[in-house]
């Protein structure tokens, strides 16, 4: 589980961190814990390349919009910063579902 997130963490350069980015990705998609996919969540905004997309992307399909505003917005952020065509629908999809419940 990680102790910190983006927001702790920020005292950090604002680029991308590659040699990290597996391991949160990974950990990311393994985790059954909400307060540890928080701050993955926030880590893999700040830090993730668009080399773990794949990863996280299925994850994301199948919880956008019923996720916690503090998990879906970061990971929602990541794919707008890495992949604009990708986060749209994603973003749509889960203003839809928030709009339902």
């Amino acid at each position: 589980k990680p102790r910190y997130g983006a927001k702790v963490l920020g005292i950090l350069p604002d680029k991308t961190l590659p040699e990290i980015e597996q391991v949160l990705a990974e950990r990311f998609v393994k985790s059954q814990d909400s307060y540890a996919e928080e701050f993955l969540a926030s880590l893999l905004e700040r830090y993730a390349t668009d080399a773990v997309l794949p990863q996280i992307l299925p994850v994301v399909d199948k919880r956008v919009g019923r996720w916690a505003c503090a998990i879906q917005a970061p990971i929602l952020a990541y794919l707008l910063r890495v992949n604009p065509d990708i986060a749209r629908p994603r973003i749509e999809a889960s203003s839809a579902r928030r709009a339902v419940a």
